[in-house]
């Protein structure tokens, strides 16, 4: 099994559990762990151990859908930096592109070799039979995880495509005036003065947030999300980028003070590049500042570049 087909089983595995309604238990992922190595693989156990107990693991089952946000790669990356060597770091590029659901070229290297198939332990040769039923065994064992590799799949893409927003831009809170008219604020720009205390109260801690985030000013962001939501906001993840903007904010709905809106986040890398995506907030405007409370990834709009 090469090292990104691993990460897919534990994917295949992690899936499966959720979909019963089971969250995977550390001891038995652990188990699972020593089930499914090659010899070969045997260097990577340390470093699979240490992912599978770490809090950012936990964070990506617990998500929504769970191991589907491709930012988990670099801050799953950054658990195994100091506990791994260069080579077993590589390697495990490859495992977690697999455990996160991304191209096999995307995260490893272009091509590995077919693991080695260890040589009999010397007393236990096996006559033909006997070498026959394990033989069988090994193809019973790689269909059952292909099959729930698939099955997981599948599911996944079901829930994506019943989660999905509709294809219609919802209409914009404030309509275009004519050009003879001054312009009114648009709905990322919140106007003190417009009545609606409430939905001015979230557009401000949204933006907040964002300018604390940018600013890499974790103390300041902390104070516009709940703990609940912390996972989504993790300084560690903004770090690593130049700067991000979010525009674009629309309400989807309200229920009493609690608020809805989708919005565009764009991230900016050093190099100059950048990726823009949507987002969905969820804002308790009953809270002094207004909190967000809930957020999810919705799509990629534009790939870095």
């Amino acid at each position: 099994m090469k090292d990104h087909a691993l990460g897919r089983a534990l994917r295949a595995y992690v899936l499966q559990e959720l979909q019963h309604g089971r969250r995977p238990e550390p001891s038995r992922l652990q188990a699972l762990l020593n089930d499914l190595v090659h010899s070969d693989q045997e260097p990577l156990l340390p470093a699979l151990r240490t992912l599978v107990l770490s809090t950012a693991f936990g964070s990506a089952i617990r998500q929504d859908p769970p191991l589907a946000d491709h930012r988990l790669l670099p801050r799953l990356q950054q658990e195994l930096a100091t506990t791994c060597s260069q080579g077993v770091r590589l390697r495990m590029d490859a495992v977690l592109g697999g455990l996160l659901d991304q191209p096999e070229s995307a995260t490893g290297p272009a091509a590995e070799t077919p693991a080695p198939i260890p040589p009999a332990r010397p007393g236990r040769r096996l006559g033909w039979p006997a070498a026959l039923l394990a033989l069988t065994g090994v193809l019973a064992l790689a269909a059952g995880v292909a099959m729930a590799v698939l099955g997981g799949g599948v599911a996944l893409w079901l829930r994506h495509r019943s989660t999905q927003p509709r294809a219609e831009a919802p209409a914009p809170i404030t309509p275009p005036l004519p050009p003879s008219t001054p312009a009114a604020p648009t709905v990322g720009t919140p106007d003190p003065g417009a009545g609606n205390g409430a939905q001015a109260a979230a557009l401000q801690s949204l933006n907040s947030l964002y300018r604390a985030l940018s600013a890499k000013d974790a103390v300041t962001a902390s104070q516009y999300y709940s703990p609940e939501s912390g996972d989504q906001f993790d300084p560690a993840f903004f770090g690593q980028f130049a700067g991000v903007t979010l525009s674009d904010l629309r309400e989807t709905g309200r229920q009493g003070p609690v608020l809805s809106f989708s919005g565009v986040v764009t991230f900016a890398y050093a190099d100059g590049t950048s990726q823009i995506e949507s987002r969905t907030f969820t804002i308790d405007t009953s809270r002094s500042p207004a909190m967000v409370t809930a957020s999810a990834f919705g799509r990629i709009l534009q790939l870095r570049r």
